[in-house]
């Protein structure tokens, strides 16, 4: 059976959305999983979307979570992830790091309090956005 990248991705974001997610953290979330899988590293894949809702559900991950930055330096920031899922909050500080070597010509960003995820399955047009 072969499904769509667009059904896969409308899929994923409305299941994220129904557990409790912005519409906009719902899309980083789907994007990061589906950019996985598209790369074969499928223990970072849609396969994980019943294992998040239920954290969500549960209260382990908080669909509402702000990452915001902690502490930070001219080169490097400190990320609390608010408990928020790992795409949120890795995407977050991989964004303070660009903005960091954008000034600085190198950056750092530590994440706290939340999952690491798949940073580097983050698309790219999430990656040179800072």
């Amino acid at each position: 059976m072969n499904i769509s990248l667009d059904h896969l991705s409308t899929f994923g974001r409305e299941v994220f959305r129904q557990a409790g997610l912005s519409q906009a953290d719902a899309a980083t979330a789907t994007d990061t999983v589906l950019a996985a899988d598209s790369w074969g590293i499928h223990t970072h894949g849609l396969k994980n979307l019943g294992g998040y809702v239920k954290r969500l559900n549960a209260g382990g991950i908080n669909p509402l979570g702000q990452a915001r930055v902690t502490a930070e330096g001219p080169a490097w920031a400190r990320v609390d992830g608010d408990a928020s899922l790992g795409m949120i909050g890795s995407t977050f500080s991989m964004r303070q790091a660009i903005r960091k070597a954008a000034v600085s010509g190198i950056g750092f960003a530590g994440l706290c309090n939340s999952c690491l995820g798949l940073p580097a399955a983050t698309p790219r047009s999430q990656r040179t956005r800072a």
